[in-house]
């Protein structure tokens, strides 16, 4: 039995190694706008006077309290210490109200890449902050007209539930 020569072998293992050329993406259809980029503008963030655990404490009883749902809590950090890296504390908190999200699910499925709604709360230096992404981008991501009454509600509740969580009491 003989062996081929060392560059042929060389050569195959090359070849199996390089990476083919992505194949080109299917192009959108015609009724569906390329998804829009929320700016950096578009972030809401708010601060907290006591720690995370305390602040994601008053978010979680703030959405129980509104009649949404919390889906779940994701200690990031938790999971960093699990692989052996560190985090400063970094919790998100999805929850979500079907009554008002299932709504943009009908007028564009893809929305549902985006539900439930996330809440970050983060520790950042002595700062505990809060986080997320405006109803409004949502709606522009997916087409969805702003002035739907889902974006409206949700904008509304994101707002009041991460005052509660940072400790704002709305005006009597």
């Amino acid at each position: 039995m003989t062996r081929p020569p060392l560059t042929l072998v060389l050569g195959a293992l090359l070849a199996a190694c390089t990476p083919a050329a992505a194949p080109e993406a299917p192009p959108a259809p015609a009724d569906v706008a390329a998804p829009a980029i929320p700016e950096a503008g578009a972030w809401v963030e708010k601060t907290s006077p006591d720690s995370v655990a305390d602040t994601v404490a008053r978010l979680t009883a703030a959405i129980d309290a509104s009649g949404a749902s919390v889906i779940a809590v994701v200690d990031h950090r938790a999971n960093a210490v699990k692989a052996g890296l560190d985090l400063p504390e970094t919790t998100v908190v999805l929850f979500g109200n079907p009554a008002v999200g299932t709504p943009l699910m009908l007028a564009n499925r893809r929305a549902a890449l985006d539900l439930p709604l996330e809440i970050l709360v983060w520790r950042d230096g002595d700062i505990t902050r809060i986080g997320y992404l405006p109803a409004p981008a949502l709606a522009e991501r997916h087409g969805i007209a702003p002035s739907h009454p889902s974006i409206a509600a949700m904008t509304a509740a994101l707002n009041k539930l991460t005052d509660a969580a940072a400790g704002i009491t709305p005006p009597a």
